[in-house]
């Protein structure tokens, strides 16, 4: 609940019109593939990318895949009523960030976390209590991002 409200402040402040469009595509690939899990599965992660992207904060960028990376280890499979409440939580974030509004897509993210955490801790407790090393993650990451120091 730290990390990803602040990228969704960022982004917020920051996103540029043709973030925002990639993420509203993104946002139609969840949705169009909703009921399949196995095509479902790399449109929701693109949309986090996007979102990450969004902030033009490289440490933010490289944040986002291991953080689904670390996620998605744990093998989690959510049925498709999950699927259609976490789009609509992800619409929430999206409309305040097209909005400039950050401290509505702050809120929108703190409450995607908060259900995400619940859901998780009180559905996967073996999962939740394992110990993730970098190592186990299969983390696909473009480093072509060009960074000003």
């Amino acid at each position: 609940t730290a990390i990803e409200p602040g990228v969704a402040r960022m982004a917020a402040m920051y996103a540029t019109p043709a973030d925002i469009d990639a993420m509203a595509k993104d946002l139609a690939e969840i949705e169009a593939q909703i009921g399949n899990f196995k095509k479902f599965s790399p449109a929701y992660p693109q949309y986090w990318n996007h979102l990450a992207e969004s902030t033009h904060n490289s440490f933010l960028m490289f944040m986002s895949p291991a953080l689904r990376a670390i996620v998605n280890s744990a093998g989690f499979v959510p049925n498709e009523p999950y699927r259609v409440e976490t789009l609509g939580r992800l619409r929430l974030i999206h409309s305040a960030v097209a909005k400039h509004d950050v401290e509505a897509a702050a809120a929108a993210m703190i409450e995607l976390e908060f259900e995400f955490f619940d859901r998780l801790s009180t559905g996967y407790p073996r999962q939740i209590e394992r110990v993730v090393a970098w190592s186990d993650l299969d983390l696909d990451v473009d480093l072509d991002i060009d960074v000003d120091l």
